[in-house]
């Protein structure tokens, strides 16, 4: 069974450069003041979580700091770093892109598109979910790479990702968790209001997002058909915090939260949600797995 992660929020106070070119440097860092609060609890110094209750001795800090130091820092940086411009450059892109073979066919008389018999309307409503699934999965796919991570398959109109975290599951976390924000916000501040002026429906998403150990699995038979999956209880838990997602929703599960920067955090709420709508343990404790909900 894997064993439940957890990361401690600092705060930077001093910085002094040892050696640039190597990339060697001397920090001092304490519990960040937005998720710690300095306490005292039954004659023992430490910092009381604000995000979950739970306290951390000062004496466990102290045995910890000497383990850090030498320790690579990772930091995955996404390549979108000026949103509001990515955002512009795709709605140009997009609505060059949905310029269909119906549309230009049509041209003189758009009014045939929609009056003319049932098989057309039909072939009408190929033609625009084809081409609103190719635009989805291509910018879906673009900010994916944009934060580290790897489109594992498309799913008609919807994909699966996954963020490696060999070397830094709470930075691949908030990287996780940034896409799938990013994702929420183009698809209604840059797609959709590129959607409707062409005449294209809006579209509505459930983005859920879980972490954890998975396998690498072929499947199926070599003289026959045989492909690589991703298996495990996570990926399993991902798709039913999917498909709990209310229309337009980005849920996360309590592994995510757990280890999520108090910076991305404070934006999620939990949600309640009756047994019937959703009654599935989490692996270690065999209780009811709590989802979050992000709340701008």
């Amino acid at each position: 069974m894997e064993k439940p992660k957890m990361r401690i929020d600092l705060k930077v106070e001093e910085f002094e450069w040892i050696d640039q070119e190597k990339g060697l440097f001397h920090v001092r860092m304490v519990p960040d003041p937005e998720r710690y609060e300095k306490r005292v609890l039954n004659g023992e110094e430490g910092y009381l979580d604000k995000s979950d209750g739970s306290f951390l001795p000062t004496r466990v800090i102290a045995q910890a700091a000497p383990q850090l130091s030498g320790l690579p820092i990772y930091a995955p940086r996404p390549t979108i770093e000026n949103v509001p411009q990515y955002f512009a450059e795709a709605r140009k892109r997009i609505g060059e892109s949905l310029v269909s073979e119906v549309d230009l066919k049509h041209e003189e008389d758009r009014g045939k598109i929609f009056l003319k018999d049932n098989l057309e309307r039909k072939t009408l409503f190929v033609v625009l979910y084809i081409d609103i699934t190719k635009t989805f999965a291509q910018e879906m796919s673009l900010i994916v790479d944009s934060y580290g991570g790897y489109v594992h398959k498309y799913t008609g109109d919807g994909l699966i990702a996954f963020f490696p975290a060999e070397h830094n599951f709470t930075g691949t976390t908030d990287s996780a968790v940034d896409c799938g924000i990013l994702m929420k916000w183009f698809i209604l501040k840059a797609l959709n209001p590129i959607l409707r002026p062409n005449r294209y429906p809006a579209l509505q998403f459930r983005i859920g997002i879980d972490s954890g150990e998975t396998q690498i699995i072929a499947m199926g038979a070599d003289k026959v058909k045989s492909t690589v999956d991703l298996l495990g209880y996570t990926m399993h838990i991902a798709a039913k915090i999917c498909a709990a997602c209310h229309p337009n929703q980005l849920l996360i599960g309590e592994s995510v939260f757990r280890t999520l920067h108090i910076s991305r955090k404070k934006f999620f709420k939990e949600e309640r949600r009756s047994k019937r709508n959703w009654n599935y343990l989490d692996a270690n404790t065999n209780r009811v797995y709590r989802v979050f909900g992000f709340t701008r």
